[in-house]
């Protein structure tokens, strides 16, 4: 089959008119996709006859997706039937339709990354066929390179899928899985040599099916078929409707609440620290008046393993608590998880609050709801099922629910928005509500950060693991080395509990294992931890990002503000995405000067990445050429000695980087280096004098008001803050406020010679120049003038300006 399935691509790659070769993808494709989909649905039905008692693991899968599958629609249905395949020990059966890949360069601007995998690549397939004439708008924008592309990746990415064609009967076996004899595949068949691309599926009698198909006689010419076969798929087991149950505390006899959680992700010998955050759960519980409460931090630091210990201390009693919930609600959305196994997907399911109602109204009254509570908006069905509730007389001060990896139930901002509506509904009519996130949802929650453990409290916990495991190496390994291993692992749970599975194998000494986790996160620990919060970033600040990280892991302050204005980006921007992502990396300060520190993980995930963004893959060879030959530029006029008569103003580099490019005529490279010694050194009233008299110098009045202002406000006895200013009232044609500003100048000990000078400025720059004023102020600037060595200088510029400004009757 995959031998007809490539001579169809190569043929339709010969096809002259690209709407014939878009037409001729759009049958591969589906052909593909129906025959990969069809050989893991007949897969799983045979495996789980086989194997009755691991139906518990089997995931669920929305069988009548099967039955006239849309394009878009296949590409979800592979998905779950991948998940399914997984939990059922079909390894590796879903890795390269989820794989991080670099792509041609066909595929880029379809897909527009330079690397993704094949799950985003069909779905920009499939969003570029909607918005042609063979979708819903009109026709063109699609080239036949791409179209060939798609399929040759489709092929490559499903081949292990592919079912196996006998020519002589037509008949397809699904292909040799763990060394066992092929099974015929009921579904689908040849026809006369030829594929079939069914068009509906249509139960005809108990245990039958009647398939209606379109034969793929050539590139661009069909037949019709039809013919009945045993219903195989569409009998695939239904998930299991979770159910409560009962809890009766040993330690209660009035207390006996219906329960849904998960059993401890943890024993209690292994679960470490988190006391602080234990408590202030336990303090939340009791607090009547919060409805809210969000538990939060960087993937894989342990939020879903502290909520459901907290809960299980709750029913033990071994955590005091007043409050007793008589219902208790866990829900997860959690799609992937990452182990001793490397990445696995759990599920293809997208989780919204809507589900979360209807499975609670199911768990509380029957697994077929009525017609009434679908088609309606979520928040609908959240206010029906707390009248539900009501009617069972359930308040919701006695229901408690957790939502956990909330961060997976929104993708953009619309989507983050609705979703803190919805929680909010959810808290205000069916019961207090905890979630769990990676990201600080925009919502009013009592916040409690998870982060890290300690250097002890990860050497605790391999101590721990290790007697479970029986693992000798870390078991006689001192403290010092385990806590060396545990902070070279930022002491992250997910990554320590890797470490020592790892060590536990026959001969793997504590080296061995970490070079194994090493290597394992650079391979796929980045796509978990940072997928979710990758594909929320604008393209701007995925540019700046992998531009930082292609420069170094750790950037001072300038090297990122040169990556930000190169990508066109400010730095308050980037600066927030970086706050919002947790775990990407941090900001410190070192001796004043700020530096941002990559996190390892995230760092591996971004050096090797690329984006396509306006058609181009980005960052470019010339992005960090530019960034790199402007940062050694910084080097040496940072460097530089100054010689100004407010020194003061020049106390960190990027000030003295200002102040050197001021001075050779380059007004406009200076201002980059203001802007960045402001941040450095932000209460420097000097230097915002420097920054206010560069501006004015550039005619941004405006501008260089608005740090003026901030010089005064820091140095309100400085003679020279208040002197610029003046200036750059009287260049802005603001006279009265520019005379006020000279006189403070001249009060606090500016000498007079010089304010008037620059008062005679403010009379002629007004909207209605005073030239008698100018001279009267031009004279008593010639009075004032003391006779020193600069006399005849300042007599000089005092000419020129009567010249220049004022007219000959008020010359004398």
């Amino acid at each position: 089959m995959l031998r007809l399935l490539d001579a169809r691509i190569k043929d339709a790659e010969k096809l002259k008119d690209p709407a014939h070769v878009r037409s001729a993808t759009l049958g591969l494709y589906r052909i593909i996709m129906q025959h990969a989909c069809v050989t893991l649905g007949e897969w799983l039905s045979s495996h789980l006859r086989e194997h009755p008692d691991q139906l518990a693991r089997y995931s669920p899968v929305d069988v009548s997706a099967f039955t006239a599958p849309s394009d878009g629609a296949l590409i979800d249905l592979l998905s779950q039937l991948l998940v399914a395949a997984e939990n059922l020990d079909w390894r590796s059966a879903g890795r390269p339709f989820w794989m991080q890949q670099k792509l041609p360069p066909e595929l880029r601007s379809l897909a527009t990354a330079a690397s993704a995998n094949l799950e985003t690549v069909l779905r920009a397939f499939v969003r570029s066929r909607n918005d042609g004439a063979e979708g819903h708008g009109l026709p063109g924008d699609y080239t036949p390179e791409a179209d060939i592309a798609v399929l040759r990746a489709l092929l490559q990415g499903v081949e292990r899928l592919i079912p196996v064609a006998n020519k002589e009967t037509g008949q397809l076996s699904l292909p040799e899985i763990d060394g066992k004899p092929p099974v015929g595949l009921a579904t689908l068949k040849l026809s006369d040599g030829h594929p079939i691309c069914y068009r509906r599926l249509s139960r005809v009698s108990a245990g039958r099916l009647l398939v209606d198909a379109q034969v793929q006689k050539t590139s661009l010419t069909r037949g019709e078929i039809s013919f009945e076969v045993p219903n195989i798929l569409l009998d695939l087991p239904k998930a299991a409707v979770p159910e409560y149950a009962f809890c009766q505390p040993t330690w209660s006899d009035s207390w006996r609440p219906l329960v849904y959680i998960p059993d401890r992700l943890a024993t209690e010998k292994v679960f470490t620290g988190r006391a602080k955050e234990l408590s202030s759960l336990a303090q939340w519980m009791d607090d009547s008046d919060s409805r809210k409460c969000m538990v939060w931090g960087d993937g894989g630091v342990g939020k879903t393993t502290l909520v459901v210990e907290f809960l299980h201390r709750l029913l033990d009693g071994s955590t005091p608590v007043q409050w007793r919930p008589e219902i208790i609600t866990f829900y997860t959305a959690k799609k992937t998880r990452w182990g001793i196994d490397g990445l696995e997907h759990i599920s293809a399911q997208d989780i919204g609050v809507a589900d979360v109602a209807l499975d609670i109204a199911r768990m509380l009254t029957t697994p077929a709801l009525d017609r009434s509570w679908f088609g309606k908006e979520p928040k609908e069905v959240i206010q029906k099922l707390g009248g539900l509730l009501a009617e069972m007389k359930v308040s919701r001060d006695q229901h408690l629910i957790i939502l956990d990896n909330t961060e997976t139930m929104a993708r953009s901002t619309a989507d983050i928005e609705s979703l803190a509506s919805q929680i909010n509904e959810l808290s205000r009519r069916v019961g207090k509500v905890v979630l769990t996130s990676r990201r600080r949802e925009q919502i009013e929650a009592l916040p409690i950060q998870i982060e890290g453990w300690s250097d002890d409290e990860g050497a605790e916990f391999l101590k721990k693991r290790a007697e479970m495991l029986r693992c000798n190496s870390i078991l006689q390994a001192g403290i010092p080395t385990l806590k060396k291993y545990s902070g070279q692992l930022v002491n992250k749970p997910i990554a320590l509990e890797v470490f020592a599975q790892a060590a536990a194998g026959v001969g793997v000494g504590l080296e061995a294992a970490f070079t194994r986790v090493q290597r394992m996160q650079r391979r796929d620990l980045g796509q978990f931890l940072y997928d979710d919060a990758w594909a929320r970033l604008a393209p701007s600040l995925r540019r700046v990002l992998l531009l930082m990280s292609r420069i170094a892991d750790t950037l001072d302050q300038f090297l990122m503000q040169l990556c930000c204005q190169r990508a066109e980006v400010s730095v308050s921007a980037a600066s927030e995405a970086i706050e919002e992502s947790r775990g990407i990396g941090v900001v410190s300060r070192t001796a004043g000067a700020l530096y941002f520190s990559f996190n390892p993980e995230f760092h591996n995930y971004c050096v090797e990445r690329s984006e396509m963004i306006g058609g181009v893959s980005t960052p470019t060879d010339e992005d960090v050429e530019w960034v790199r030959r402007r940062y050694t530029e910084f080097i040496k006029s940072a460097n530089v000695k100054v010689k100004d008569r407010n020194f003061k103003a020049f106390r960190v580099p990027a000030a003295r980087a200002a102040w050197k490019w001021f001075t050779d005529g380059d007004p406009v490279r200076a201002l980059e280096y203001y802007e960045l010694a402001e941040l450095e050194d932000p209460e420097n009233g000097w230097l915002f004098d420097r920054y206010a008299y560069c501006l004015m110098r550039m005619r941004r009045f405006e501008d260089a008001m608005l740090k003026a202002s901030r010089a005064v406000q820091l140095e309100p006895s400085d003679p020279e803050v208040h002197f610029t200013k003046g200036m750059i009232h009287s260049r802005a044609g603001q006279t009265d406020e520019s005379i006020s500003e000279l006189n403070l100048a001249a009060k606090h000990g500016k000498p007079k010679h010089l304010c008037e000078m620059q008062k005679a400025y403010a009379y002629v720059y007004a909207a209605k120049p005073d030239f008698a004023t100018a001279r009267v102020a031009v004279e008593a600037a010639r009075r004032s003038a003391p006779k020193d060595s600069f006399q005849n200088k300042f007599l000089s510029e005092l000419t020129r300006f009567e010249r220049r400004w004022l007219p000959e009757e008020a010359r004398y």
